[in-house]
């Protein structure tokens, strides 16, 4: 049997930063897959920043017969912390927060699965991304070029139902929540199939 292209999809990023790619392609039901390959940065730039690290004490108190432990603020550091800021593309954030954002909210909120999947990156710039593009769900990171072998626009978006794609569309094309609803997420019923 050949092996096809999609025979070494993998994603990985889930909380325990290991592989996800069996409950993704497992779950059931309906799952919007955004699809970027690349996270278009037009730079980054090592900043530092005092941060504060707070320590606690631990004291035990003899209060009647029982010994309680109880947890207070001993002092709080300042502490300098260097972090990477990302710069992106001009006009990269817009597809995601005027486009594929709305939509899949409301996929998300009618109950249904939405994740990203990127490029490699590290964990800071996942965040910092979600955080810029307004992306409430989880991003899981695999390799661009099968990213790319799915899908070709970025972000794209590729709609699956028990792990097996149905569609995909490029942002520009990607129809409104209701269109897909109609078209691609209810099921005929009993009385219309026979």
């Amino acid at each position: 049997v050949e092996r096809s292209k999609i025979s070494d999809f993998a994603l990985s990023g889930g909380a325990d930063g290991g592989e996800v790619t069996e409950d993704l392609l497992q779950h059931n039901g309906y799952s919007f897959m955004i699809v970027a390959y690349k996270l278009y940065t037009a730079g980054e730039q090592a900043v530092t920043e005092m941060v504060r690290d707070t320590v606690y004490a631990l004291d035990t108190i003899a209060v009647e017969d029982t010994i309680k432990v109880v947890e207070r603020i001993d002092r709080i550091n300042k502490v300098q912390e260097e972090k990477t800021v990302y710069e992106w593309e001009d006009g990269y954030l817009a597809p995601w927060q005027d486009v594929v954002n709305p939509v899949v909210a409301e996929a998300k909120a009618a109950g249904h699965r939405v994740f990203a999947a990127t490029s490699f990156a590290s964990p800071e710039k996942l965040q910092q991304f979600r955080a810029d593009s307004g992306s409430d769900y989880p991003f899981f990171t695999g390799d661009d070029i099968l990213l790319k072998t799915i899908v070709r626009s970025n972000p794209g978006v590729v709609l699956m139902k028990d792990g097996k794609i149905i569609q995909k569309w490029h942002y520009k094309k990607l129809p409104s929540f209701s269109e897909i609803q109609e078209e691609y997420l209810t099921q005929p019923s009993a009385a219309t199939q026979q």
